[in-house]
């Protein structure tokens, strides 16, 4: 009735691993702390969601945001590297490098 094209089969009602539970309960937590602006929480739940997703793009792409509002450069710099080395033809990408080089460019001066 909800998806008319999908053909019924046991394997429909196979339990979900508990990695795929895990992100989406952490993807629900994450669009709340969105909502409500919740930035420590919501880093939190990014960095739950990147144990459990390591190289994921953006996932990494957003905790390097909020990471870089949140004054911590170093660890955005970290995110964001990561993110251009796990995406090479990532979308944005000409975006990314130039945050990198901006905050390379910051903390040199800064060290």
């Amino acid at each position: 009735r909800f998806s008319p094209g999908t053909q019924w089969s046991p394997g429909l009602l196979a339990p979900a691993p508990v990695p795929t539970i895990a992100v989406r309960m952490l993807t629900n937590l994450k669009h709340a702390f969105e909502a409500r602006k919740q930035r420590e929480r919501l880093l939190e739940t990014l960095t739950l969601l990147l144990a459990v997703m390591p190289d994921h793009p953006g996932e990494l792409r957003a905790r390097a945001e909020l990471l870089s509002e949140l004054g911590a450069s170093r660890a955005a710099l970290a995110d964001y590297r990561r993110c251009l080395e796990v995406a090479p033809e990532a979308e944005g990408r000409a975006a990314l490098a130039a945050r990198v080089h901006a905050l390379e460019a910051r903390l040199g001066a800064s060290s």
